[in-house]
């Protein structure tokens, strides 16, 4: 049994714009070890335990590439969540010409939410915990999640892009 507890006295949320752990530049996972793929599957408990459909490594005091994240599709009536995955080293490899503006929040900014523009399609290239390279084309609410993340491992928080 998972002690959720024990999982976020060990990677504490971090709160708060102005900490330079949120302002700081994540490194490259330069290999999938037991101990990585463990963080992983704690970033996925800890993301479900807060609620939320996103995580980053840096928002739980670690600066590498890695995380954690659900896709829905949205369909007539309903949404239906159709992914949940780890990102490790993810990198944009093309993004649409259009954008949207749609209001984004934070767990590591409680309170917070504000307008933020971004592209409204992307294709994004990542490793999984299993070491399998992926490639997963995101639109709209999916696209602005994982572009939201990307902006956590780059030290860059939504209310830099305050619309």
């Amino acid at each position: 049994m998972i002690n959720i507890d024990a999982i976020k006295k060990q990677y504490p949320l971090e709160l708060w714009a102005q900490n330079p752990v949120l302002r700081s530049i994540a490194a490259p996972v330069e290999k999938i070890t037991d101990e990585m793929r463990e963080f992983g599957m704690c970033l996925l408990e800890l993301m479900y335990a807060y609620d939320w459909v996103w995580l980053a490594a840096p928002q739980v005091w670690q600066l590498i590439r890695m995380a954690a994240f659900t896709q829905y599709s949205f369909g007539e009536k309903r949404i239906k969540q159709t992914l949940e995955d780890v990102m490790i080293n993810p990198v944009i490899l093309s993004q649409a010409s259009t954008n949207d503006i749609d209001v984004e929040w934070c767990l590591s900014l409680p309170w917070v939410e504000w307008s933020v523009e971004r592209p409204s399609s992307i294709v994004v290239e990542y490793t999984t915990l299993h070491g399998k390279k992926t490639m997963l084309k995101a639109s709209w609410y999916n696209a602005r999640i994982i572009l939201h993340e990307i902006d956590h491992l780059d030290g860059v928080l939504f209310v830099d892009k305050l619309v």
